[in-house]
């Protein structure tokens, strides 16, 4: 699901903060690795 994440150059440095709490949120997440 990071595809859309990818084509924004322009918010590079939001793409790390959300890829920050995403991160957090698949390691929280039972069910593994769902979005990643």
């Amino acid at each position: 699901m990071l595809q859309f994440y990818l084509p924004h150059h322009c918010q590079e440095g939001k793409i790390v903060k959300h890829w920050d709490s995403i991160q957090e949120v698949i390691a929280d997440t039972p069910s593994g690795r769902t979005i990643y």
